[in-house]
C-alpha cells in the first residue's frame, strides 16, 4: 500500500484523483495495520513474561525514537525549500523511505519463533465471536474501563496532528518547524520510555497510564491557551512555533505511556483462551473510534 501512496505522487497529476487514490491506499494500508495488530500481540504474549512487558514496549519505543531523531532530520530537509524533490513528489520520496524501513522489520519479524497455542480455540462463526467479546466488555469490568479510557484518550489525541497545522495557516509559523517537532517528539519518546520502562516494572501500569494521561491534559491546556492569546497579544510566528516545543514534549509523553501502558494492561487482563478475540475486539472497536 505505500508503494502505492508512493506511486500515486509520482504519476497521478490530476489534483482530485491523486486525493482519491492516496485515501484509497492509505484506508488499505490502516486496515492492514489493524490485522496486524492482533497476531502481534499474540507473539509479545507467548515471547515475553507478563512482568517485563511493559519493558518490551518501552524499550521497542526507546529504539525506535532513538532512530526517529534522525528521520526528523531527514523529514525537515525533504519538505523544506532546500529540498531537491518538489512538492508533492518530496512525500513521495518519504513514503517509499517508509516501505523500506518496514520490509526490513517484516523480515525481522518472520525470524522469530513462535510457540503453539497450549488451548486452540474451536472454529467459530463471526456472531459467536462477538457475543463473546461482549460479553467479556459486561462482566470484566476492568476491561470495560481500559476500553472506555483508550476511546477518551484516542478522541482527545485527534487535534494533535493539527496543532503544526494551526500554527501555518493561524499564526503564520513555517513548515520547517515540523521537522523539529517530530525531533522534540523522538527525544521526548527516548526519555518517556526510560522512565515508564522503570515505573512499569517498579510500581504499575495504572501508574504509567495516569502519568500519560496528565501529560495529555497539560498538552492540550498549553495550546488552548495559545489559541485564545496569541492573536490579541499579538503573538510573533517564531513566539507562536518555540510555543509548541513543549506541547509536543508532552505529546510524545502522552503517546509512549499509551503503547507502554495499554498493551500490557490489555494482554494482562485478556483471559488466555479468549486472548484473540478480546485483542481483535478491542483493536477494532478502538479503530472505529479513532
Amino acid at each position: 500500500t505505500w508503494i502505492m501512496i508512493s506511486a500515486t505522487i509520482f504519476f497521478v497529476q490530476d489534483e482530485s484523483l491523486l486525493l482519491v487514490f492516496f485515501f484509497i491506499a492509505y484506508i488499505i494500508s490502516s486496515l492492514v495495520t489493524g490485522l496486524s495488530g492482533l497476531p502481534f500481540l499474540e507473539m509479545v504474549s507467548k515471547t515475553i513474561p507478563p512482568d517485563r512487558r511493559g519493558e518490551l514496549f518501552a524499550w521497542r519505543l526507546g529504539f525506535g525514537g532513538m532512530l526517529g531523531i534522525g528521520g526528523s532530520i531527514l523529514v525537515r530537509y525533504l519538505i523544506s525549500p532546500n529540498s531537491p524533490f518538489e512538492f508533492p513528489y518530496n512525500y513521495g520520496v518519504l513514503s517509499l523511505i517508509f516501505c523500506v524501513v518496514a520490509t526490513i522489520a517484516l523480515i525481522l519479524l518472520n525470524h522469530i519463533h513462535e510457540v503453539p497455542d497450549e488451548y486452540t480455540p474451536l472454529k467459530r462463526k463471526f456472531g459467536d465471536q462477538v457475543r463473546i467479546a461482549t460479553a467479556e466488555f459486561r462482566s470484566n469490568r476492568s476491561f470495560r474501563l481500559l476500553l472506555i479510557s483508550q476511546g477518551l484518550m484516542l478522541t482527545a489525541g485527534a487535534a494533535i496532528p493539527f496543532f503544526a497545522v494551526y500554527l501555518q495557516q493561524r499564526l503564520g509559523g513555517s513548515s520547517e518547524w515540523v521537522g523539529i517537532y517530530l525531533a522534540v517528539m523522538m527525544a521526548s519518546n527516548l526519555f518517556s520510555n526510560i522512565l515508564f520502562g522503570r515505573i512499569s516494572r517498579k510500581l504499575s501500569n495504572q501508574t504509567v497510564y495516569l502519568t500519560a494521561t496528565i501529560a495529555g491534559t497539560l498538552m492540550t491546556t498549553i495550546v488552548l491557551v495559545l489559541a485564545l492569546v496569541a492573536e490579541p497579544l499579538k503573538i510573533s510566528p517564531l513566539t507562536a512555533s518555540i510555543c509548541l516545543l513543549p506541547v509536543y514534549f508532552l505529546a510524545g509523553m502522552r503517546g509512549t505511556g499509551m503503547s507502554v501502558g495499554t498493551n500490557r494492561l490489555l494482554l494482562n487482563i485478556a483471559p488466555p483462551h479468549e486472548r484473540s478475540v478480546i485483542i481483535g475486539f478491542s483493536q477494532s472497536l478502538l479503530g472505529i473510534v479513532l
